[in-house]
């Protein structure tokens, strides 16, 4: 009887060993005298730091959804603007709860821009396209990244230095109100990114540096003439000596009635884009790249 027992008592010990085991707080050690038990501090898996997508994943998400909805909506282009209602973009663009480019237009509403009436829905123009694509390829990279959009924070800009950055986009030249400083005087896509800490500018008119050029950068370019501002895609280069001649891009522009894909050429390769005025800026594909802001939240003149 007094084995059973003690074999009673060992099942005992061993049942509440292996409960205590398993609740993370103890472990057992066996010796050769018996049972010790030691405490334990249970250790956690940390977890793995996903590798950052480029950042032109997102931009190219964005054209795709620009061209299925050219393909299956309303698509245009105008060159206008009204205050609240359209500013060249197909869609409204909200940063931290404030609206700073808009397109409220509902499907066959007209407005009247100027005394003309126009139809804007689904329209939109080539630096108020960019800066769209831009805008939603950052909201795109927050989601992956798991913020939500209440709580984005472009390298500390504010609701007033997004309006700063949307006219160096749109290549005007602006100076602080209270100071009278001229926030740049190279005013493009390319020094927004660099100024607000977000990107930096790779070519600024300087051919030697065409080669570092990748697809997605955000450009803009002067033409005898006019101006232009792209999403760059691609080189086109002479099939004799491999020179550059040219670059397909994405924006929006009259000859494919609102956004699409376009060719153009330098002068001289049977164009008329100047080289000297060929822009580009890229956005960091890993947020930890950013540099110092140096816009400040100030209103602007």
């Amino acid at each position: 009887m007094s084995n059973i027992r003690l074999n009673a008592f060992i099942l005992f010990l061993i049942f509440i060993q292996i409960l205590m085991i398993q609740g993370g707080a103890l472990a057992a050690d066996i010796h050769a005298t018996g049972w010790m038990l030691r405490d334990v501090t249970p250790t956690s898996t940390p977890t793995p730091t996903p590798t950052p997508k480029p950042f032109g994943v997102y931009v190219q998400a964005v054209i795709d959804e620009l061209e299925i909805r050219k393909a299956n909506d309303v698509s245009g282009y105008l060159m206008k603007d009204l205050w609240n209602k359209y500013t060249g973009v197909t869609q409204t663009l909200w940063y931290k709860g404030t609206s700073y480019m808009w397109n409220n237009c509902a499907k066959g509403e007209w407005v009247t821009i100027g005394g003309v009436p126009y139809q804007p829905y689904g329209c939109s123009y080539c630096s108020g396209l960019t800066l769209e694509i831009w805008h939603r390829a950052m909201e795109k990279r927050d989601a992956d990244r798991g913020i939500a959009k209440a709580k984005e924070n472009w390298n500390g800009l504010g609701t007033k230095g997004i309006f700063i950055v949307k006219k160096l986009w749109n290549v005007i030249k602006i100076s602080y109100k209270d100071t009278g400083q001229v926030v740049t005087n190279n005013p493009s896509p390319a020094t927004a990114l660099e100024m607000s800490g977000i990107g930096k500018i790779i070519t600024y008119g300087d051919s030697a540096k065409f080669e570092n050029v990748k697809p997605y950068d955000f450009c803009d370019i002067s033409r005898t003439g006019s101006g232009h501002s792209i999403v760059f895609i691609n080189w086109i280069r002479d099939s004799s000596d491999n020179h550059i001649k040219g670059f397909r891009y994405y924006s929006s522009q009259s000859s494919t009635s609102g956004q699409g894909y376009n060719t153009e050429y330098f002068s001289g390769e049977g164009g008329s884009v100047i080289k000297s005025y060929f822009h580009a800026g890229r956005v960091y594909d890993d947020p930890s790249q950013w540099t110092a802001n140096i816009i400040r939240e100030a209103d602007f003149q």
